[in-house]
């Protein structure tokens, strides 16, 4: 999948952030994390955004 979304990794600007600014991830933080990456790909111009929350019961 990576691949296919991000050909040039050559090109790629990723960073995670801080997910304090909502209480969206609160569940998430508390148990087994809670992720937002932006991707932003130079070449192509284009800005993506992932999130990821993992609770395990």
């Amino acid at each position: 999948m990576n691949d296919r979304l991000f050909s040039d990794k050559d090109h790629l600007h990723i960073y995670l952030w801080n997910n304090e600014f909502t209480n969206y991830y609160n569940n998430g933080r508390y148990w087994n994390g809670a992720y937002v990456w932006s991707v932003y790909d130079e070449k192509r111009k284009r800005f993506t955004v992932f999130d990821a929350i993992l609770v395990l019961d």
